[in-house]
């Protein structure tokens, strides 16, 4: 005969393994986001006190497809597409163009404008290593869900407050994220040009699909010419269309990458 407080304690013990904690829910929404066929995304990259307002990107992805970025800015349009590991890219005028092209095209002495055409033709590249696992644009243009997997693997102390998964990185991590592209040491090592960095990211969740993320990023960043810089960084990304988004590739696009 089996006693009555004893199965009540199984059963207990039963319900607490079967609920999820933080960790796990956030893990299992950002897959669920990762796994649909299809989903388009906004990402929003804001730097505290700066001059310049906020240029959202849109994004969208098909399984084994394209996976198209918008960005516009002061009233010009760029776009980026890429198919496995292939990507092509809108320059100034608006021509499509290989990255090797467009690297070729604004490199000292070939009448591309210089360092200056360079800066301005890859912007997308150094936004993705700005906003930390390699958010948009360029070569470096990557699928948000994916980042997001690996971001909600490094989180630290999660906890639920404000309807939000809340997590801190670790130094060397947060590092990384300001590392503009430069990358860490690996073992644990700090990022080259980068100190006194701290993260903290946020993830909204609807109906267990991961809805929202947010990643604020702060520290001091030597830039190339020697200045310290300091750097307050907030990247938001929110998800839509989750299965149902359609990727539609430019006609000039789609016979540059030869589809």
């Amino acid at each position: 005969m089996k006693h009555p407080a004893l199965s009540g304690l199984a059963l207990t013990l039963a319900a607490a393994f079967a609920h999820a904690g933080p960790s796990e829910d956030l893990t299992a929404a950002a897959a669920k986001v990762a796994a649909a066929p299809s989903y388009a995304w906004t990402v929003t990259m804001e730097f505290a006190n700066s001059q310049f307002p906020a240029v959202p990107v849109q994004g969208v992805t098909e399984k084994g497809g394209c996976t198209l970025t918008t960005m516009t800015f002061n009233g010009n349009t760029r776009q980026t597409v890429r198919q496995g590991e292939n990507v092509v890219t809108q320059n100034r005028e608006g021509e499509w163009m290989t990255m090797e092209e467009l690297r070729q095209q604004f490199a000292p002495n070939s009448g591309g404008g210089g360092a200056g055409g360079a800066t301005g033709g890859g912007q997308g590249g150094r936004g993705a290593g700005r906003g930390g696992f390699g958010l948009l644009g360029g070569g470096g243009m990557r699928e948000p869900a994916r980042d997001a997997q690996q971001l909600a693997g490094k989180l630290r102390d999660l906890k639920i407050a404000d309807g939000a998964i809340t997590g801190d990185l670790a130094a060397e991590d947060a590092a990384g994220l300001l590392a503009f592209g430069r990358g860490g040491r690996g073992g644990n090592q700090p990022a080259p040009g980068v100190k006194n960095a701290s993260a903290t990211a946020r993830f909204w969740l609807k109906d267990g699909a991961l809805a929202k993320y947010a990643v604020s990023v702060k520290g001091t960043v030597t830039t190339p010419n020697g200045d310290e810089r300091e750097v307050d960084l907030t990247t938001t990304t929110e998800f839509a269309e989750v299965g149902t988004a359609k990727v539609a590739i430019p006609e000039a696009a789609r016979k540059k990458l030869g589809l």
